[in-house]
């Protein structure tokens, strides 16, 4: 009975899915996305001091242990600045540990080894594959902002401003370049759940930082659009549920 009964669920829950996004592209084209923050959550997120759970037990409090893995481990501290270094030369190491020459602005959209540049346009009406050697995936690897988490390990390690102002600017220069529900950054909950988990840890590693401090707006808004994004689409399905949707 179940299997009988099981493609019809699905053919339904299809349906509702087309639906849905036909919705949400409306949304952000005649009014406002529906991931987009709120003005009154972001606002009352601002009233109140930001907290996060430490990422890991020895790291509650981020300038006391990274002085005391500069003085213990002074090879793990150099290897973290040296990191850190080569990210605000403009260098990182999407898919391999190669540093690449990304300069700046970064171009968040473009897979670098095709050259190709996806467009702004909404998420549901993106083409994620073309018949050419461009791989979207290379794209999401850059824009997980795995490389902010390197420049709070940095500042721990160092106190030198230079990481903070660095994370400020990056978060700045990806929200203009990435409008919530917009272009190919926004096209699935997976790649949208790993950045904000990176911003959060990179936040709590730095959030004693004036430049960090600063910026604190701008991550409010991006916590609160991706949540409600994730939230809006889940990656589940009848059939199969996996790793994408944990």
């Amino acid at each position: 009975h179940v299997a009988a009964v099981a493609p019809y669920r699905e053919a339904a829950r299809r349906s509702v899915e087309h639906s849905r996004r036909r919705r949400r592209a409306a949304e952000a084209v005649y009014g406002r996305a529906h991931a987009a923050a709120p003005e009154r959550d972001v606002r009352s997120a601002l009233a109140t001091a930001l907290a996060t759970c430490p990422p890991a037990p020895g790291l509650r409090a981020p300038r006391e242990d990274g002085a005391w893995i500069a003085d213990v481990h002074p090879d793990v501290a150099r290897r973290a600045v040296e990191e850190a270094d080569r990210i605000l030369a403009g260098s990182l190491r999407p898919f391999t540990n190669r540093s690449l020459s990304f300069g700046w602005p970064i171009a968040w959209r473009t897979d670098w080894v095709s050259g190709r540049e996806w467009r702004l346009e909404h998420f549901t009406r993106l083409e994620t594959f073309h018949w050419d050697d461009s791989d979207i995936r290379r794209v999401w690897e850059l824009n997980r902002l795995q490389h902010t988490v390197a420049l709070g390990r940095a500042w721990a390690v160092t106190g030198d401003e230079r990481y903070p102002e660095a994370f400020a600017r990056h978060l700045a220069a990806w929200r203009e370049a990435n409008p919530v529900e917009m272009g190919p950054n926004w096209s699935n909950a997976m790649e949208a759940g790993i950045r904000i988990s990176n911003l959060v840890t990179a936040w709590h590693l730095m959030r004693e930082a004036p430049a960090v401090e600063s910026a604190r707006e701008f991550l409010v808004r991006a916590a609160i659009e991706h949540g409600r994004f994730i939230a809006d689409n889940l990656e589940v399905s009848h059939r199969v549920t996996s790793n994408h949707y944990l």
